[in-house]
């Protein structure tokens, strides 16, 4: 059943990609038009698989169709965040987490990163789905999550697997959006907060994350930065062009 939902939403989206382009530069009407059907199409594939799911493993499969579809639309947006709170029927979250995870695929979505945001809240008394949605934040890439990230990898002493948590999700960032900031509270850990015992393994966890962004291979934040100031325009010149 689940191959079967995947091939179908593959063949809306690439139905609908179709439509899209075939459609004259002017007419946006009937741009908008396609666009809300395949919207509705999508919705109406993914309401049929959970119906038919028999187990929270089989809905929580469902809701994949949700995130990686060519389709994108704040509509589909919300509804895999209405499955991103808790439910008695489902005290081990395995359909929160599904929710989670599949947001992150949203990339750059602001309607996810702000689902996201408020979810945070939601279970600050659930460690596994914290570490969840941030993993989900970083994979979303906006720029508002980064804060709410080196927040949590400065309460390294209250919550060390946490700071470990939101120091990975940094990684799957790209650099221009969040590498600075990361080697900034990088920084200020060597100086200040180094004698603390979760410092070693966050501390290792940003190198990671830096090295990830950078494709390089530097140990220090001094390193980095260095690195940074040579290629910061290159990256941001790329992202200001892929937004075009």
């Amino acid at each position: 059943m689940n191959h079967f939902w995947a091939a179908a939403i593959m063949l809306v989206s690439l139905q609908a990609a179709a439509r899209a382009q075939s459609v004259p530069a002017g007419d946006e009407t009937r741009t908008a038009k396609e666009h809300s059907a395949a919207v509705e199409e999508a919705l109406a594939d993914f309401r049929k698989a959970w119906s038919e799911a028999k187990t929270l493993r089989e809905k929580a499969a469902s809701l994949r169709g949700l995130a990686v579809i060519e389709v994108r639309d704040p509509k589909l947006v919300r509804t895999l965040g209405k499955y991103l709170n808790p439910s008695a029927d489902d005290p081990d979250f395995v359909i929160p987490s599904a929710a989670a995870e599949n947001l992150g695929f949203v990339r750059g979505d602001p309607t996810a990163s702000g689902i996201l945001t408020g979810a945070l809240v939601t279970y600050k008394k659930v460690p596994r789905m914290q570490m969840a949605i941030m993993s989900a934040m970083g994979r979303n890439g906006s720029a508002s999550l980064v804060p709410l990230l080196l927040e949590r990898v400065r309460d390294l002493a209250a919550n060390p697997e946490l700071a470990e948590s939101a120091a990975a999700a940094l990684g799957e960032m790209a650099a221009e959006t969040a590498l600075a900031d990361l080697l900034r509270v990088w920084g200020e850990l060597n100086k200040k907060r180094f004698k603390e015992t979760a410092f070693p393994i966050v501390t290792t966890t940003l190198q990671a994350s830096a090295r990830k962004m950078t494709g390089t291979t530097f140990s220090t934040v001094a390193e980095f930065e260095m690195w940074w100031a040579k290629n910061a325009a290159q990256f941001s010149a790329s992202a200001t062009g892929a937004k075009k």
